[in-house]
């Protein structure tokens, strides 16, 4: 598990995420939970930067997520609180990796912030 860090602006405490890389994966993501750890969430690892390939659903999702979108040099883009049963969520601009989070997090990352992780990518 890849431990998130915020160059820019160093996190209260470690993030470890699980990477979600396939579509399988990416698909189911965190549905069907109703919390998680505070220092927890999920990785997304796209293909290539995108406006709608990086978007998220909330469908049977039972809490809010704080979604960080970041672009292939790991730079934040743009970032949400998404609630439960939202259909469509999309960065502003193109990312290639989603973080989803714990809300109390979201404040931790802004617009511009440089992360940093080590992914083995599966294709």
């Amino acid at each position: 598990m890849p431990e998130i860090v915020n160059i820019t602006h160093p996190l209260a405490s470690p993030l470890s995420l699980p990477v979600a890389s396939t579509f399988f994966q990416r698909l189911i993501g965190l549905m069907l939970r109703k919390s998680i750890n505070p220092d927890g969430g999920l990785l997304f690892v796209g293909r290539k930067e995108s406006i709608s390939g990086s978007s998220i659903h909330m469908q049977f999702c039972f809490m809010e997520l704080g979604i960080v979108w970041a672009d292939r040099d790991k730079r934040v883009v743009d970032k949400t609180l998404a609630r439960p049963w939202e259909f469509n969520r999309h960065p502003s601009r193109p990312a290639m990796y989603i973080l989803e989070i714990h809300p109390s997090r979201l404040d931790e990352f802004q617009s511009g912030d440089q992360l940093s992780w080590s992914v083995n990518r599966v294709c």
